[in-house]
């Protein structure tokens, strides 16, 4: 469980663009959160059971399914 510290929050870092998932999750693990990154919704509800984010950072406009769908799906389960 998250105890309030940065370097123990679990991020989830969901953007279709390689570029900017690789600089914002490096920009993330530069000051101490734990990443895990995925490409697409699809990818990062496949991610969500065993990593167990505390914060997702979503882009809203992915092929497939985008930034808004996914939340509901997080928010639904």
């Amino acid at each position: 469980m998250w105890d309030g510290t940065e370097s123990n929050m679990r991020i989830l870092l969901v953007e279709d663009a390689p570029f900017l998932r690789y600089a914002f999750g490096r920009l993330l693990r530069m000051n101490g959160y734990e990443v895990m990154e995925a490409h697409d919704g699809r990818a990062a509800l496949e991610c969500v059971p065993v990593f167990r984010p505390q914060l997702v950072v979503t882009d809203l406009l992915m092929p497939g399914m985008d930034g808004v769908e996914l939340i509901e799906r997080l928010r639904s389960d």
